[in-house]
């Protein structure tokens, strides 16, 4: 008799979870995804200038791309293409040592991705940064930049923080980003 009771709300509880676990795999297959992507800001771990240990920066500049995909197919389909989210250049320079932070304030960009016609795991954001560094003419600007790709299946990995580093002889930054989903 107990048994008969139990069977139907295990059976229940069975059925939400399998639909849960469901909505965990494609959270938003039935609607487009929005994510906003901040840069945060620019670390200096290394500054080094022919043996004093400060930089003059002159310029930061941070962008961003993003990508559909469909799965089974090497093609990608852009929805944003080197979106400036920051730049700073033409202030003077700002000198920096080791631990020092540049903070981006208010640089991020919203992406709408189509979660209903592609794949959002195979879905993509790049990142690019670079910085420059002046010596005010007694010896050559030191560039650095790079860029960084992250898949939908990595997006929110780290609680959405990624790290790009941006290098040059006379310096290195870690450039935050972080990835949050909204709305």
């Amino acid at each position: 008799m107990l048994t008969r009771s139990i069977l139907p709300v295990a059976l229940c509880f069975v059925l939400i979870f399998a639909a849960c676990e469901e909505d965990l795999v494609q959270p938003n297959a039935d609607r487009d995804t929005t994510l906003r992507v901040w840069v945060v800001k620019f670390y200096c771990e290394d500054a080094d200038d022919e043996g004093v240990n400060d930089i003059e920066i002159i310029e930061f500049h941070a962008r961003v791309s993003a990508y559909n995909r469909k799965a089974g197919s090497p093609d990608s389909v852009p929805i944003v293409e080197n979106r400036t989210v920051f730049a700073i250049e033409d202030q003077g320079w700002i000198m920096m040592v080791d631990n020092d932070q540049f903070v981006c304030p208010m640089s991020f960009v919203d992406i709408t991705f189509d979660t209903r016609a592609y794949d959002f795991e195979l879905a993509s954001i790049v990142v690019y940064a670079d910085a420059l560094e002046t010596d005010e003419g007694w010896s050559d600007d030191e560039f650095g930049s790079n860029t960084i790709e992250i898949f939908g299946q990595d997006f929110f990995k780290n609680e959405g923080w990624h790290y790009l580093y941006v290098t040059s002889a006379d310096f290195r930054f870690r450039v935050e980003i972080f990835i949050e989903e909204k709305g």
